[in-house]
């Protein structure tokens, strides 16, 4: 199975890698064959029929980024062609110390990233096996292997082993701001309407907390052996309201009634503890 190599950056993170790569991976496959170019992935001439020949070939793609390559369009441009090549086709963004928050969102989003640790190394073999038709070996063969190889790779692809990344800054554009501004006043606009929708739903249905306390004192008050009441209060108005009680028989609720006041006529809490009462009286379940 060939297995196409991108990298971008003359003397980049990324090319070291992918050539460590390329001599390292027919170590864990016999039947894996890596391709690799020579040249800067962004050279004027590097676009030739050996590069089309050989995507063409592919069935598994690994694309090796660093922070200064995640948004290259040729880089881009050869994970789309892999991916479109057969239907089997993989394509696998390796993550060179960046995490997949440092990748720009884009076409390589449809990917899963494996960054280049041991745990994503290992998690890349496997994909790879899992691809392979000839030469296939089991999970526990894969790890016993890995484990005895991965030595081999890790000195050569070690942050201390890799040349100083040269970044340079990306300069916004007139859209990039534009999208920017946009993009914060959306964001101001979505905010600001939750915000005043969640203060008309507190403010319908508030409840003030003295009803609440004196309508669950008189429940307690009216439970007698088996009988009991449960009130639910709402809001139904500015001033108005709604009070629901149930007569309840050995925890099944067995009458109701619903009843309406104003809190401008419940001046104290005794005048509507009473009127609590000829409701619960109204319905209860020896009365009915």
């Amino acid at each position: 199975m060939k297995i196409f190599i991108s990298w971008s950056g003359e003397g980049s993170k990324s090319q070291h890698v992918a050539k460590a790569l390329k001599d390292w991976l027919p170590l864990m496959f016999q039947s894996v064959e890596p391709w690799y170019s020579k040249d800067d992935i962004y050279g004027g001439d590097r676009w030739n029929p050996e590069i089309s020949e050989a995507l063409d070939q592919t069935d598994f793609g690994i694309l090796c980024l660093d922070k200064s390559n995640p948004d290259k369009p040729w880089l881009v441009f050869e994970a789309g062609a892999i991916s479109k090549s057969v239907k089997t086709a993989r394509v696998v963004p390796y993550l060179i110390e960046m995490e997949e928050a440092d990748v720009p969102s884009g076409p390589l989003d449809q990917f899963q990233y494996r960054k280049a640790t041991e745990v994503g190394t290992r998690k890349l073999v496997q994909e790879i096996n899992d691809t392979l038709t000839d030469g296939k070996r089991s999970a526990a063969q894969i790890d016993e292997l890995f484990d005895a190889l991965w030595p081999q790779l890790k000195p050569k692809i070690a942050a201390d082993a890799l040349p100083e990344l040269v970044v340079a800054p990306r300069t916004k554009t007139t859209e990039d701001l534009v999208k920017d501004v946009l993009g914060l006043v959306r964001e101001i606009h979505r905010d600001s309407v939750q915000s005043r929708h969640r203060r008309s739903l507190a403010a319908d249905s508030y409840v003030p907390r003295r009803f609440k306390v004196t309508a669950e004192k008189l429940c307690r008050e009216l439970r007698d052996g088996s009988v009991a009441f449960k009130v639910n209060l709402a809001r139904t108005g500015d001033e108005s309201f709604q009070c629901r009680v149930q007569g309840i028989v050995d925890e099944e609720a067995v009458t109701e009634g619903v009843f309406a006041f104003s809190s401008s006529e419940m001046t104290s809490a005794a005048k509507f503890q009473s009127f609590l009462r000829d409701c619960a009286l109204s319905v209860h379940p020896t009365e009915s």
